[in-house]
């Protein structure tokens, strides 16, 4: 007889305590400054007393997209999300102080959403998609802080980004998609910076680390 076992609410938060990792997410459309304010933030993180041990986890959809072009399908959107997590779970061990990820998982759904769902199996992928973040965020949310960065800054041209990516009119759209989607798989916290100058900005972040650090015991 087999028995299946399901962790409990209580236990996942007791692994997390034992584990002292606070993870931290930058969202905010393309161009919005999450990956320079995610390296200045990392490093300003290394000079904290608690937190010695702090990994940087890039953003999968760059690799992908400078490697395979542009994401047309949903099952494709699936296989980003699937290494992002992977990416991030990696880095995940007791040794580890803090996680910090300019592509938290949950920003592949409002490009998701866009996608053509023309046939069951696209359907099929796109409640996958969802299910799966349902479930990694659920009973406690995967990331303790997420911080937001409202579309204030213009994005470069890369060459990768799509054209899209440069409308003002998809950027508020895109905007607000992603405060939805994050009031739907919700974080511990959420702010939102407005502020485009980047100490201002890394300052913002550190005070919010240092409170959230100072009401929970386990720091």
């Amino acid at each position: 007889m087999s028995v299946q076992f399901r962790p409990s609410a209580p236990f996942l938060l007791f692994m997390k305590v034992l584990m002292n990792l606070l993870k931290i997410g930058l969202t905010g459309v393309p161009g919005a400054g999450k990956t320079t304010l995610s390296r200045v933030l990392a490093a300003k993180c290394r000079e904290i007393a608690e937190l010695k041990q702090v990994e940087l986890v890039s953003e999968y959809a760059r690799r992908y997209l400078s490697k395979h072009g542009s994401v047309d399908s949903v099952l494709e959107q699936y296989r980003i999300l699937e290494k992002q997590c992977e990416w991030e779970d990696s880095v995940c061990n007791a040794k580890l102080d803090i996680m910090i990820t300019d592509s938290p998982v949950f920003l592949g759904f409002i490009y998701c959403v866009d996608l053509p769902k023309s046939n069951s199996k696209e359907i099929m992928f796109f409640n996958d998609i969802f299910k799966k973040m349902v479930k990694i965020n659920y009973p406690t949310p995967r990331y303790d802080i997420i911080f937001h960065l409202s579309p204030t800054l213009k994005p470069v041209d890369d060459g990768i980004r799509a054209k899209e990516h440069f409308s003002d009119e998809w950027r508020a759209k895109a905007d607000s998609m992603i405060k939805m989607t994050m009031n739907i798989f919700k974080p511990g916290e959420f702010h939102v910076i407005e502020v485009q100058d980047i100490d201002k900005r890394v300052s913002f972040c550190l005070d919010t680390i240092r409170a959230y650090m100072n009401k929970c015991p386990v720091y």
